[in-house]
């Protein structure tokens, strides 16, 4: 089977109609172990685990691994979840992002099925609360006051 090939643009397009405006909203789903990871849960694990980047002299930050690698790799050996699969690999893609001055296209890891909404208690899909990641936004009961819907 060939690899999907979009345009970063036309990536751009689809992950913000899926999960929102904001990147780090957004999930790309592994193609080896199918879990499904956001931006901010890579944010997260970088800050628990962090590593240094290989070109630059930086930490790596969420947006050189999210669609690229499975947070597994991140996370490390026995935290439960996760793969140590990458886009990137001798098995690559499954996608192929076209990067504007590159002359090869990146592979990328799949968009994760949008969310499903009122799944969560009838929150917004920008609402910070979705995921139980951060205090409701727009209004609507949360795990605390909602019996953990």
């Amino acid at each position: 089977m060939l690899p999907r090939t979009l345009t970063q643009q036309e990536l751009w397009a689809e992950a913000k109609e899926r999960f929102g405006e904001h990147a780090i909203d957004w999930a790309f789903q592994c193609p080896s172990c199918n879990d499904v990871a956001t931006g901010l849960e890579f944010s997260r694990a970088l800050a628990d685990h962090p590593r240094k980047h290989r070109v630059f002299d930086r930490d790596v930050r969420y947006g050189d691994v999210f669609g690229q690698e499975c947070i597994g790799r991140t996370l490390g050996h026995g935290a439960g979840r996760g793969c140590l699969f990458v886009a990137y690999g001798l098995v690559p893609g499954p996608w192929q992002v076209a990067i504007p001055g590159r002359d090869k296209p990146m592979f990328s890891f799949p968009l994760a099925p949008a969310p499903e909404f009122p799944a969560r208690g009838g929150h917004d899909p920008q609402c910070a609360y979705v995921g139980g990641i951060g205090a409701c936004t727009c209004s609507q009961p949360t795990a605390a006051d909602d019996g953990g819907r």
